[in-house]
């Protein structure tokens, strides 16, 4: 038995969410006001670079930590 799926649907908006992402991250990144989202349980979500440096780290080393 052979099965066949067309996932070009999945794929044009796995491409699209990281578009939107990429976009998203470029538009906190060139302000330059602290900008950050936490979650209900106050974990980093995401930070600018603003943000990060003040801190002395880079936005990787903040999101996902509280």
């Amino acid at each position: 038995m052979i099965v066949i799926r067309d996932i070009t649907e999945i794929k044009n908006h796995e491409i699209q969410n990281e578009e939107n992402r990429k976009l998203l991250r470029s538009i906190i990144d060139s302000n330059p006001n602290f900008i950050y989202l936490k979650d209900e349980n106050a974990n980093f979500l995401i930070a600018n670079n603003m943000f990060a440096n003040f801190f002395g780290l880079n936005t990787e080393e903040i999101e996902g930590t509280n």
